[in-house]
């Protein structure tokens, strides 16, 4: 959680009710870069996105209103660290 002191922002995990908020947020990270992708791409990444299997994660940050602001998608490589712990 981070408290500006006007209003809080919690990051947590995606969760299957973000979908709606994600589809936008989404769509507008692609307009902004320019690029079209299809729908059936951005379907199979929302399912990868929750699938706990996938190297592929997101998570979110909402508004204390519960309106969600923005994203982050992360890739794991767990060839990345020696030891095995993927950290990345």
């Amino acid at each position: 959680r981070y408290d500006s002191g006007m209003k809080t922002v919690s990051i947590r995990p995606l969760e299957p009710g973000d979908e709606t908020a994600w589809r936008g947020l989404w769509s507008e990270y692609c307009a902004f870069y320019r690029q079209s992708v299809p729908d059936a791409v951005t379907t199979h990444l929302w399912n990868r996105l929750l699938g706990g299997d996938s190297v592929t994660r997101c998570v979110v940050a909402e508004s204390e209103t519960g309106t969600l602001l923005a994203f982050a998608h992360t890739v794991s490589h767990p060839h990345t660290n020696p030891l095995g712990v993927s950290q990345c």
